[in-house]
């Protein structure tokens, strides 16, 4: 257990210091960014801070696997992301049809609420949505794939994530 454990926080070390935990590119603004350990990746998420559109990149420690710029940023507030007890507040980037939606805890957006942290096992996710329809559904939370935030890694603008 204990090496499991050391594994897992020198791989999260390694991808930290790593050149492709990167700031977001020229008047591109941090929004989010976590650590996906299991997958030795990094999620990044940025807006321009003149057109608002969102920068959407994953990196594994191997090379950059996605990035691109979605001219519309969505908001979106959900009952039901799976991991996350109570509200998930989030922001989803648009490539091809395809959705990346970020969730976060509703705690970790607004910390005078929750002084303690996250109520959640898993206080930030990354979901995929093969439509906005499927994206909107609140009924069905049909994602395609899943991703889940190491929490430590966790780094968030709790004043420009999230909807509106």
């Amino acid at each position: 257990m204990k090496t499991g454990v050391a594994a897992l926080l020198a791989s999260f070390a390694i991808t930290a210091a790593s050149p492709l935990w990167a700031d977001c590119q020229d008047a591109f603004a941090l929004l989010f960014r976590c650590a996906i350990p299991e997958r030795d990746a990094v999620i990044e998420l940025c807006r321009d801070g003149g057109s608002g559109a969102l920068q959407y990149s994953y990196w594994t420690s191997e090379k950059t696997e996605l990035q691109f710029v979605s001219a519309t940023a969505y908001g979106v507030v959900r009952e039901n992301v799976q991991g996350i007890n109570g509200a998930a507040y989030g922001m989803a980037a648009s490539n091809g049809g395809t959705f990346y939606a970020i969730y976060v805890d509703e705690a970790l957006m607004f910390s005078e609420r929750a002084p303690r942290g996250s109520r959640s096992s898993t206080p930030a996710v990354v979901q995929v949505y093969p439509s906005e329809t499927a994206l909107n559904d609140q009924a069905k939370d049909g994602f395609i794939a899943r991703r889940v935030c190491y929490p430590p890694s966790i780094d968030i603008d709790n004043n420009a994530f999230g909807p509106g």
